[in-house]
């Protein structure tokens, strides 16, 4: 697998785009290249994938994603497409959106919303805004009403304030996008020796 990363001097972004996938090509064994904007080489891949915004990530000659990927995320999407021979991309966020809106009429012509969690610039047309804590969900759930403020876990997230009582790296279903699992064999060793009556999901390490 040939991965290229195209990049610019003035691009903010870049450099953590570059060190993600410096780590994931020294984990993975990757033939790894970052391309300059400003060079000939640079110029010649922009030219023929038409690419118009950087950091950009190129697999084997096909544009797959613009922007910085998560470690964990770019770690698994790699692992998974050189094991299953996927092919897999992110697309630019204009096309997200006409996405996000396509799907939330369908949803609607079957009683259905569609609810997007964490990425409000994806929200278009009848597509609403996700809240897995929801003070007033849980208010009707319960017949009563159950007072909480707006605090998301990370930027942008819409839930209520909560206390996650979940652990990374304990789900051993290997879903190859899912960022609380750095690897899946991590993640199967703690699910076998999980006691279902001990204290927590996994013994943590002795100091």
């Amino acid at each position: 697998m040939r991965v290229e990363l195209l990049v610019s001097e003035w691009c903010v972004t870049c450099p953590a785009a570059e060190a993600v996938w410096r780590t994931v090509a020294a984990e993975k064994d990757i033939d790894y290249a970052v391309l300059d904007l400003a060079q000939p080489e640079g110029k010649r891949l922009a030219r023929e994938l038409r690419i118009r915004s950087i950091p950009a990530l190129v697999i084997d000659g096909e544009l797959k994603a613009v922007g910085v990927l998560p470690l964990t995320e770019a770690r698994n999407m790699a692992a998974a497409a050189r094991s299953f021979g996927l092919a897999w991309e992110d697309p630019e966020a204009e096309w997200k959106r006409a996405l996000a809106a396509d799907l939330a009429d369908v949803a609607a012509r079957h009683g259905m919303a569609l609810r997007i969690c964490a990425q409000p610039q994806y929200l278009a047309g009848k597509a609403e805004e996700a809240r897995c804590i929801d003070a007033e969900r849980l208010s009707r759930v319960a017949g009563r009403t159950i007072t909480a403020r707006r605090k998301g876990n990370r930027p942008d997230c819409a839930c209520f304030a909560s206390r996650d009582i979940g652990e990374y790296d304990t789900c051993p279903m290997g879903c190859v996008y899912c960022y609380a699992v750095r690897t899946r064999a991590l993640a199967r060793a703690r699910f076998r020796a999980h006691d279902e009556t001990a204290e927590f999901l996994f013994a943590p390490p002795v100091s």
